[in-house]
């Protein structure tokens, strides 16, 4: 009975140690077992893995390709991959025989570390790793969003346990060296490589050179109580950089807790980089900055700028000493005529600290500074278990704010923001135009300004208390042509984290209530404000003068702002410029030397930044005086937009009367009307009609020779469509004139049958204004059409005319009619006159050709005369 057991547990046995050798057969030497057991891999990971093709062996060598690795921290995509290793010793070390791999990019992105210490002893792990070899072809690596590193080609050749021969092409050149690693209790290294014709364009465009350089660099790392010990040596850097002459040498140690600057020098063209120092017990760190051109180092800055100071004094309070110059900067939308600062700060109490501030000319972001003189002085000293710090802000040498903070003496960057917090601000400003300078976008500043505010709690979450009033003020604002007079404000803030509003102010004749809150318990410091007024002159300019009536609120929540209510306009003046007589060039004109702006996207959409919800009321008396229109504008919008949207609205305007000067007679306005439906704000919808009335005999209204007296022909324009696509149309009363005997009227008074050759011309000027949308352009083709057969010419069109003049040197073109007919088959006349010219240009030109090739040319004009002898040669 034992014996037939002991029997069927052997060949259980046997039969389950057979499956489990073919099983690691399958899986570890064939093809198919290699994909299953990828597959697996990829069921288990922490992203998700795709192979596209595998063939070979699991334990020995296989070769991958398309492989694709996601994960929330890291991509990983690899073209191929052939790996050869031995695994005899697996439980020991693992052996790489040989890794290539083609097309390699690794991907980190950004991520939140939640260990901010690293045990150096986990990398003891690699020394169970043996490479051998390791050929990587086009290598590319990127962290998060930074550039890519780039390399064509790295080889790693092993020549002995723990050194290696490391060679990579990258940025047009080659690195060449040796890496030593060893892996235990402490992790050390040695790397020596060599860098050769390295040119960092080819990655950055605006860094082009040729460099060279060597770099050494040796230590440990892994020891607790003696810290990391470190050489790092940057030898023999050399070559050009931007075109100008590259040299540098950096020689840095850090052993012992101890960090040295042996040497630390870089030289690009004229600027200069020098850095020296220790830091021990001590500190004695200097510095010497100097860019001549800071285009050397910021290619789209211009401008100088230079530093020197020095961090010295004991390790755990030193005192910061430094200045800065800076002149004709000008970087991006920001410029800098000159400005200079020193710091003097010192950690340690019982020391004064100063900080200045001296500049003028500086526009930062489109927000303009004429002159800067600021200084902030304090000193700190000890209190029992306290540091209490007094300071004073200064401008122009006086003395507006002051303030003192007191805090615990144990202090911390790790517990600054529980730390409790207890200070006094006192604010002076007998008169606000001490800071006329800081805003040039403001005139007539004056004011006094006068506060006081007491500070508890913590940083995290401050108490303030106090008021803060502005009496007698008074602004300027140029841009509109108005002044805020006898401004009040009164700010008080509460305990309970409140802070209220209260003010008024003058806008002309008008008056204006403001009040508000802010609420500091919220994250975001909800604010609300309301603004009353009646009569306010909000703009006083020579072409605008507006009167308004707000009944506004203004909610700031969520990081968002709104505003909504009521905006009425009681009365305004509105009388733009004509531009119309004003020259431009054309866009084709190009400045030689002058790189031309890229030409931007077509705005359809006027963008509002803050969500808007307000009912704006034009009332009757609204005058409107631009170009050729003069009229009263009436009606009413509900304006709505939000922070990332379009401005649209609902609602209508119209006209109340006036009248359209057009081809030299003053139309009517009928009916003038901008509709808003929920659409753009930029893109009404138009009907507009304007029109004359013309006397005529009763024969011509009634088209009846028996009738005697006279009657009345009403002769207009209508634009229908939108603003963005209008559509002009001609209309009569009667309806039954057509096209050309209505523009006829509108420009003479009389039919077109009645037009002679010279009135023809001033109705061909009127069509040519027609084009404007719709049909326009087919009812200016048929009517110059009916006019050039009336006058039996072979040309006749409005075109722009060039004409020299030999006296400026200058060329110019107008806007001309041009008329032309063929005397004969050798002879053509040519005659041309500008249509807008305040001293309207004529050209004749008379043209004679004597056969195929040779002609001669005539050219009289109101500026010149001239011949000239044409020849010519036709070719397919």
């Amino acid at each position: 009975m034992i014996t037939a057991i002991l029997k069927s547990s052997v060949k259980i046995a046997l039969i389950f140690l057979t499956g489990l050798l073919v099983c690691v057969y399958f899986l570890g030497f064939t093809t198919p077992g290699l994909k299953i057991s990828l597959n697996t891999l990829a069921l288990f990971s922490q992203g998700q893995l795709h192979i596209g093709y595998a063939r070979g062996k699991l334990l020995s060598e296989f070769t991958l390709r398309d492989v694709n690795y996601h994960s929330a921290t890291a991509e990983l995509t690899i073209n191929s991959l052939n790996l050869a290793w031995d695994l005899k010793l697996l439980a020991k070390k693992v052996v790489i025989e040989k890794l290539q791999t083609q097309d390699f990019t690794l991907k980190l992105h950004a991520a939140k570390s939640t260990d901010n210490d690293f045990d150096f002893k986990k990398l003891a792990i690699l020394k169970r790793l043996n490479i051998q070899e390791l050929v990587i072809e086009n290598f590319n690596f990127i962290s998060g969003q930074q550039p890519a590193i780039q390399f064509a080609e790295i080889n790693l050749q092993k020549t002995t346990a723990n050194n290696a021969i490391i060679y990579a092409k990258t940025l047009g050149g080659e690195v060449n060296g040796n890496i030593t690693l060893w892996f235990g209790a402490k992790t050390n290294w040695s790397i020596l490589l060599t860098g050769e014709h390295i040119n960092p364009g080819l990655q950055w465009a605006e860094w082009p050179g040729d460099v060279t350089f060597a770099l050494k660099s040796q230590g440990n790392i892994g020891n607790q109580q003696t810290g990391p010990d470190v050489l790092f040596q940057l030898q023999n850097l050399r070559g050009t950089l931007r075109n100008s002459p590259l040299n540098g040498d950096i020689n840095v140690v850090l052993k012992n807790h101890q960090f040295t600057i042996k040497q630390g020098n870089l030289t690009n063209g004229k600027a200069n980089i020098n850095f020296n120092g220790s830091v021990t017990d001590v500190w004695n760190i200097n510095w010497n900055i100097q860019f001549p051109d800071l285009a050397m180092f910021i290619p789209d800055g211009q401008g100088s700028f230079s530093s020197q100071g020095s961090l010295r004094g004991p390790r755990d309070h030193p005192t910061l000493l430094a200045d800065f110059q800076a002149a004709q900067i000008a970087l991006a939308n920001q410029t800098i005529k000159r400005l200079a600062g020193n710091i003097n700060f010192s950690v340690k109490p019982e020391i004064p600290f100063a900080v200045t501030l001296n500049g003028q000319g500086i526009n930062i972001h489109d927000h303009a500074i004429a002159k800067i003189d600021l200084s902030i002085n304090g000193k700190t000293h000890r209190e029992q278990q306290n540091l209490v710090t007094a300071l004073t802000i200064a401008i122009a040498q006086k003395p507006y704010i002051e303030a003192q903070f007191t805090l615990p003496a144990n202090i911390t960057f790790e517990n600054y923001r529980t730390a409790p917090l207890l200070g006094q601000v006192a604010i002076h400003f007998p008169d606000l135009a001490i800071l006329k300078p800081y805003v040039r976008e403001v005139n007539h500043l004056h004011g006094t300004l006068l506060g006081k505010l007491n500070v508890n709690g913590t940083f995290a979450k401050p108490d303030i208390k106090g008021e803060l009033t502005l009496s007698n003020g008074n602004i300027g604002v140029p841009k509109l042509g108005v002044d805020f007079k006898n401004i009040t404000l009164r700010l008080i803030a509460d305990t309970a984290r409140q802070a209220t509003y209260q003010g008024s102010f003058q806008l002309g004749e008008g008056n204006a209530q403001l009040q508000g809150s802010t609420n500091f318990n919220s994250a975001d410091y909800a604010t609300e404000l309301q603004l009353h007024g009646t009569k306010l002159l909000i703009v006083d300019l020579s072409e605008y003068k507006i009167h308004a009536n707000p009944d506004l609120k203004l909610h700031y929540n969520n990081f968002k702002v709104s505003i909504d209510g009521n905006l009425a306009i009681p009365d305004a003046k509105i009388t733009p410029k004509d531009f119309r007589q004003t020259v431009t060039l054309p866009e084709e004109i190009i400045f030689v030397g002058k790189t031309p702006a890229p030409t931007p996207p077509p705005t359809t959409s006027l963008k509002a930044m803050p969500n808007l919800q307000v009912a704006v009321q034009l009332e009757n008396h609204i005058q409107l005086r631009y170009q050729d229109i003069e009229t009263t504008l009436g009606g009413q919008l509900t304006i709505h937009a939000g922070s990332d949207s379009p401005a649209t609205a609902v609602g209508s305007l119209f006209t109340l009367g006036g009248t359209y000067h057009a081809y030299g007679q003053a139309l009517t306005i009928q009916m003038g009307k901008l509709t808003y439906t929920g659409g753009l704000l930029t893109n009404p919808g138009l009907n507009i009609k304007a029109s004359r009335e013309i006397t005529t005999p009763n024969t011509m209204a009634n088209n009846s020779s028996n009738m005697i007296g006279s009657g009345t022909i009403t002769a207009g324009i209508q634009i229908l469509g939108t603003m963005h696509k209008p559509a002009v149309t001609l209309y009569s009363v009667p309806a039954n004139l057509s096209q050309d005997d209505i523009l006829s009227y509108l420009v003479l008074g009389i039919p077109r049958s009645q037009a002679s050759r010279k009135d023809s011309m001033a109705i061909l000027n009127a069509a040519s204004a027609l084009g404007l949308g719709g049909n326009g352009a087919s009812q200016l083709a048929s009517i110059t059409k009916k006019l050039q057969d009336k006058l039996g010419l072979a040309e006749m069109n409005v075109q722009t005319v060039q004409t020299f003049n030999p006296n400026s040197g200058d060329s110019t073109g107008a806007t001309s009619l041009v008329l032309g007919k063929a005397l004969s088959k050798k002879l053509y006349v040519h005659y041309s006159v500008s249509l807008f010219n305040s001293t309207p240009v004529s050209v004749f030109n008379l043209r004679y050709k004597f056969n195929k090739h040779w002609s001669v040319q005539t050219e009289t004009s109101t500026i010149d005369n001239g011949a000239d002898l044409l020849y010519t040669i036709e070719q397919n």
